[in-house]
């Protein structure tokens, strides 16, 4: 039988609760009007109606592994918010959620960068994208040796996350921030030292010359340079684990 995990809406919640936003009122308020408001989902659409066709996803690979449209991981993420906990409809979302974010589906991890690049979209949605980005980057989807996510799909994760981490510090946006951060530090220590982003976590902690002592505080009282720091301390410490647990199995191995 399968392990209980904790639901997106349990995270949502905690999330709430932790500072994610000011209250649950306000979170449900905003899940509502965005699920009546038809224009981000057209905004999100992909030209020509083919998500297969677009050049940032790719036919489904593997068994049973089908292709996520960036229309239906959306709609799904708006039920999660939204809809009942105890509804059919809540249900089903989470059970498709977490099998595209098991399988690291061809177009997920591109449908979600999406959404969290999406100024328009409401935050809760964004975030609920960024803990499902951060939740996919495993061991079993993102390690090359497995080949489970398609190499453009790496690559669009690898331009974009830094710079939705510098817009969402410059925002103010504290969790969002900080799910953003966490993503790129538990790809990064499976892409090192080939492709990672250290070098573009380090341009962007740096201050220009000319610039005040540290950058402008946000709302969420977060600069883009604490926020870069941060995540490659998380980064580093991730891949400072990694080794750690590799010298480890190979001691198990020579005993």
């Amino acid at each position: 039988m399968r392990s209980r995990r904790p639901s997106l809406g349990s995270i949502l919640l905690f999330l709430t609760a932790n500072g994610a936003f000011h209250s649950g009122v306000r979170l449900r308020r905003q899940a509502r009007l965005a699920e009546r408001d038809t224009w981000i989902s057209r905004k999100l659409r992909f030209r020509g109606g083919s998500a297969t066709n677009s050049g940032i996803m790719s036919p489904a690979t593997g068994s049973g592994n089908m292709t996520a449209v960036v229309e239906d991981v959306y709609r799904y993420i708006q039920s999660q918010i939204s809809a009942n906990p105890q509804s059919a409809e809540w249900r089903e979302s989470e059970e498709k959620l977490y099998e595209w974010s098991s399988r690291a589906s061809p177009g997920f991890i591109s449908s979600l960068l999406r959404i969290v690049s999406e100024a328009g979209a409401p935050l809760p949605s964004r975030l609920l994208a960024s803990v499902l980005l951060k939740n996919t980057a495993t061991t079993q989807t993102w390690d090359t040796k497995n080949e489970v996510i398609p190499p453009e799909e790496r690559d669009l994760a690898r331009q974009l996350s830094v710079e939705l981490l510098r817009r969402a510090a410059k925002s103010g946006e504290k969790p969002l921030t900080r799910q953003l951060g966490q993503f790129i530090a538990k790809y990064a220590s499976y892409d090192f030292p080939r492709h990672w982003p250290g070098a573009q976590l380090l341009d962007i902690s740096r201050r220009p010359a000319d610039s005040p002592p540290v950058s402008p505080v946000g709302p969420g009282g977060v600069t883009v340079e604490m926020a870069a720091l941060w995540a490659l301390k998380q980064l580093l410490r991730n891949i400072r684990n990694r080794k750690k647990g590799i010298v480890s199995r190979m001691t198990c191995v020579k005993k």
